[in-house]
């Protein structure tokens, strides 16, 4: 980079560098590797931490107590935001039971 050139932050790429991460594209809660951006740290600490915390341990727990299995085996494929900037899904098909 050049002093005046024009960069993009890509949030989309994040924690997703296949020389850091085996299969990036894989969702792997137990994933080795260099600890993850999402929220930043310290000073830079996200102000949304807190709530997406707190809603993972209402959110997830009510799922599993609510149906036994939750399955994407064999149905269409996530639907991604054509986004830039983010990197998120308009539909996740599942099967529930």
């Amino acid at each position: 980079m050049q002093a005046g050139d024009r960069i993009f932050l890509m949030l989309n790429a994040a924690n997703r560098d296949p020389r850091a991460y085996p299969d990036p594209d894989r969702v792997d809660l137990d994933r080795d590797g260099p600890p993850h951006l999402t929220f930043g740290f310290g000073p830079h600490l996200c102000l949304g931490f807190a709530l997406a915390r707190t809603e993972g341990q209402v959110a997830f727990p009510a799922l599993l107590a609510r149906w036994r299995s939750i399955d994407r085996d064999g149905l269409d494929a996530p639907q991604w935001i054509d986004s830039l900037v983010f990197r998120g899904m308009t539909a996740l098909p599942l099967r529930v039971g």
